[in-house]
């Protein structure tokens, strides 16, 4: 979604799930989110910081439309506008943006082509394209419109965050790395970004560079981040530091899913007292949370305590209602039990 400046960065640290139902059981994963845009963004920064002039009234309307959200008032002054002049580029990007607000993607991706036939150097059009394309996981498409745009503005937040994105979706791991490398040169302080650049790091099997990196961090209190952040130490191996990173959020903010994270990373220590502690906490925050009796079934049912194992999996069937993916997986453990 566009917050009607002109800048719109899709991104966002995955959370991987913590075992076999987990997607299915809580609904955790990632998926392109877009967090908040800088107020501060002026509309078609110039590049020196400040905004370029409406080329018309009617333009100055329809971003006025746009800062107010909204967007049906800003598409009908735009679209008069661009009938007056059809080769204006302010006038077919900010419609593009208002059909973007107004959830007509189709539509806003052609203005802001469109934008870009224009005037090649409108960046903001290339910054709301490309996190289109990456959106529809078009990732190739969405690298072939920033590589064209980053020429003319090489140290753009929005447009490096999207080339990392791109490549990572187009699948070229090298480029994603050397992308991701750059963003964070940019914005050292930022948290979630340098947790998303250790990520493709670790999936990159550069578990040294991700290790250095995971040093950066410093504390992690956000549940989300902690959740991420501690899938990547398992798969690096990192389980005393996994778990330890999880006591400290849990002892601030525990929830049913930090107990599952840490469960998981103490199990890989062959810890399953204290993996079936945490599912029992998990379940006791919320008594409805089917992954934790999902996961306390399986506990049980693997130390031979049957008839346990059995009162999990009849409590998932329970908790997750009838016909569900949740209460069918545990039907079939009640089968062999």
């Amino acid at each position: 979604m566009n917050d009607g400046k002109g800048k719109v960065s899709r991104f966002a640290v995955s959370v991987a799930c913590a075992g076999l139902l987990a997607a299915t059981l809580t609904g955790c994963g990632g998926g392109q989110q877009p967090p908040p845009n800088d107020p501060s963004d002026p509309p078609l920064d110039s590049g020196g910081g400040e905004a370029t002039p409406a080329s018309s009234a009617k333009v100055r309307e329809g971003m006025d439309a746009i800062e107010a959200q909204d967007f049906a008032t800003a598409k009908a002054a735009l679209m008069e506008a661009q009938a007056a002049d059809p080769g204006d580029p302010q006038a077919t990007y900010y419609l593009g943006v208002a059909h973007e607000g107004l959830g007509e993607l189709d539509e806003a991706q052609a203005q802001y082509e469109k934008a870009l036939e224009l005037d090649p150097n409108l960046i903001e059009a290339a910054i709301n394209l490309s996190g289109m394309l990456i959106d529809k996981d078009e990732g190739e498409a969405a690298v072939k419109v920033v590589e064209a745009a980053l020429p003319k503005a090489p140290d753009d937040k929005n447009l490096l965050m999207n080339h990392a994105l791109a490549l990572e979706l187009a699948g070229d791991t090298d480029g994603a790395v050397a992308a991701y490398a750059k963003v964070v040169e940019k914005s050292p302080d930022d948290v979630q970004l340098r947790l998303a650049y250790v990520q493709v790091l670790a999936a990159a099997g550069k578990a040294d560079a991700a290790k250095a990196q995971i040093a950066k961090l410093g504390e992690i209190s956000d549940p989300k981040l902690a959740r991420a952040l501690a899938q990547v130490e398992l798969k690096l191996e990192m389980l005393d530091e996994c778990v330890a990173l999880l006591d400290g959020v849990i002892a601030k903010q525990a929830t049913p899913d930090l107990h599952l994270s840490r469960a998981t990373c103490r199990l890989a220590k062959k810890d399953t007292k204290g993996a079936e502690s945490d599912y029992r906490a998990s379940t006791k925050l919320d008594p409805n949370f089917a992954p934790g009796y999902f996961y306390l079934g399986l506990l049980l049912k693997q130390a031979g305590k049957k008839q346990d194992a059995k009162k999990a999996f009849e409590k998932v069937v329970e908790v997750a209602g009838a016909g569900s993916r949740p209460a069918e997986e545990a039907k079939k453990q009640l089968e062999q039990l």
